[in-house]
């Protein structure tokens, strides 16, 4: 008897239990039925307020409730499965009676989204499927997974954001009327900046996202009246001071030097409605916790610092550009030095015989590149160091009229991946003298640097970043070369070394890489400038617009892919993709 009325007792504590769970399954669904009906509130507000002033969708208003019933049940359903069945009916139903609504209903999370103000999706959306299996084409390109919506979805919500504009609130953010100021940090000082008419251009681009947005921060930036007012320049009193500085801003810490200095220049009060921003979040947030002082940070921030990076010499009297430059050179140089775990300089450096063929060297149809016509052809560059040599290469004397003697040296595409694309046919490299290069990767190819050195000449620069030791000791030969020992993927840490650049050099294996690559061009690429990427060829994509590796970056708009070639017959797995960064005039 014991033993029954245990199992007895057993089984109506299972029956309570059963019942509990399904007392919070009823409470669960019922929850996620009011959370659905919060967009359906929102499209009858502006169902309503358009009522009279909307003929050509009277036809959608006198159904909008069984519309909105429908498309609510089915968001709902999708959480809680309730009333699935009857808003099927009613979808069928609605879309056998009327053509305008059949097409609404297709498209209804864009319709939706549209009239509940997030025109932002056409931007930052991605309605792609989860983990999509990849797709190649016959040479090995893959097809690019759907981002965003399409263009029917986009045309779409197009037509229904006509009807339903995004209206302006009557109240303004509470900092509208602040006062920014931007901190600006490079080689020479810390420079503060007042910047005008920057806050509307913020609430333009939220409330009319219907276009790129670096477009309209770059036409901005190319007014002809001051948006930024020099406040305060602090110079470093000397290439040692630099250098403790930016230990203390590569890693986003708040030194007594820049506390003091934003002390003294910021206004006093807390409460007299100002902030500051910079293009590293973890300082302005050590400037709050430290000082107290509002700051904002993200793309709006880092978009107009491209404003100050490029024009830097015209805000402070007196700077110039080869001083800029200079400084950047003699702290990258320290830096890299305290960085550097290794430093060897005679070893990167061997001195190779002459050519003792007769050749006859002429111009390639890309500027600073030569051919050197023998026995066998091949392309060189001019040797800005003479007598130096990476890998035992042949290095070519030629006299000229004058009796002057050039030296070139030979650049072999089995050994540098940029002379593979050349061979390959690339159209154009946008590398010539006078050109500054951003050149990223941790495997630096010390030939492929050295060739970009003679490309530019003493003219232009070429900024290395990576942990390679060879670039740090070709540093100290080439004067023309500004090493930076750090990684690629830490950007914002050393802004103060690296100016605005024409072009962007990378090789890369993995596809996440690329985020280092769009990073970088966001901070220091300038707009209108070129990216050269060597990568796999199946990690480039398959788009409307071409082939183009940044084709699921979140910068992708910013990225107009020119050409991709194949690496063929030397390695067919590879390819050099080249494009365009913030081209303005498509």
């Amino acid at each position: 008897m014991g033993r029954v009325k245990k199992e007895e007792d057993n089984g109506a504590r299972t029956q309570i239990a059963r019942l509990d769970g399904l007392k919070v399954k009823s409470s669960r669904l019922k929850r996620c039925s009011a959370r659905g009906r919060v967009g359906v509130d929102i499209a009858k507000l502006k169902l309503d307020r358009l009522k009279a002033e909307s003929p050509i969708l009277k036809e959608l208003i006198e159904r909008k409730q069984a519309y909105l019933d429908a498309i609510g049940g089915e968001r709902c359903s999708a959480r809680g499965r309730v009333g699935v069945d009857i808003a099927k009916l009613k979808l069928d139903r609605l879309k056998a009676e009327s053509p305008i609504l059949k097409e609404l209903i297709e498209h209804k999370q864009a319709y939706l989204d549209a009239i509940g103000g997030a025109i932002a999706l056409l931007n930052y959306s991605e309605l792609h499927n989860p983990n999509p299996k990849p797709k190649f084409d016959s040479q090995g390109f893959q097809e690019c997974p759907q981002q965003g919506v399409s263009e029917r979805e986009r045309s779409l919500v197009r037509n229904a954001s006509s009807h339903f504009p995004r209206e302006q609130p009557c109240w303004k953010p509470c900092w509208i009327n602040y006062t920014p100021y931007f901190l600006y940090e490079f080689a020479s000082g810390y420079a503060l900046f007042e910047a005008h008419g920057v806050n509307e251009l913020f609430l333009s681009n939220f409330y009319n996202p219907s276009s790129p947005r670096f477009k309209s921060y770059e036409e901005f930036l190319k007014r002809s009246d001051q948006i930024f007012t020099l406040k305060a320049f602090h110079p470093f009193s000397s290439t040692v001071d630099a250098l403790v500085q930016m230990n203390a801003v590569s890693n986003s810490r708040l030194s007594p030097h820049l506390k003091n200095f934003l002390a003294d220049n910021l206004p006093k009060s807390l409460y007299a409605g100002y902030f500051v921003t910079t293009c590293d979040d973890d300082m302005l947030d050590n400037i709050r916790t430290t000082m107290g002082m509002s700051y904002m940070c993200g793309e709006h921030g880092d978009n107009l610092t491209r404003g100050l990076r490029m024009n830097i010499d015209k805000y402070i009297d007196g700077l110039k550009p080869k001083d800029v430059e200079k400084a950047q050179m003699n702290l990258a140089r320290l830096y890299s030095r305290q960085m550097c775990t290794t430093m060897n300089v005679e070893g990167s450096i061997r001195v190779s015989s002459p050519s003792l063929q007769r050749v006859v060297v002429v111009p390639h149809r890309l500027e600073g590149i030569f051919i050197a016509k023998g026995k066998e052809d091949f392309i060189c560059t001019r040797n800005l160091v003479p007598g130096e040599s990476m890998y035992d290469e042949e290095l070519i004397f030629v006299q000229n009229e004058d009796g002057t003697e050039v030296e070139y040296k030979a650049w072999n595409p089995l050994r540098s991946k940029l002379a593979t694309a050349i061979l390959c046919g690339v159209t154009n490299i946008w590398v010539k003298p006078g050109s500054r290069i951003l050149y990223l990767g941790d495997d630096v190819c010390q030939i492929t640097l050295s060739h970009l050195s003679d490309l530019v000449g003493l003219d232009g620069l070429v900024y290395v970043v990576g942990l390679s030791d060879v670039a740090v000791n070709m540093a100290e030969k080439r004067s023309n070369v500004i090493t930076v020992y750090q990684k690629p993927s830490d950007y914002w840490t050393y802004r103060m070394v690296v100016g605005m650049v024409d072009v962007i050099y990378a090789e890369y294996e993995h596809p996440d890489e690329v985020l280092n690559i769009s990073n970088n061009a966001g901070l220091y690429l300038r707009a209108g400038g070129h990216y050269l990427v060597y990568t796999r060829v199946n990690n480039i994509y398959l788009t409307s617009r071409g082939k183009d590796p940044f084709a699921t970056n979140y910068r992708r708009t910013e990225f107009t892919p020119i050409e991709v070639v194949i690496s063929d017959p030397i390695d067919r797995a590879y390819a050099m993709a080249v494009g365009g960064f913030r081209m303005l005039e498509e």
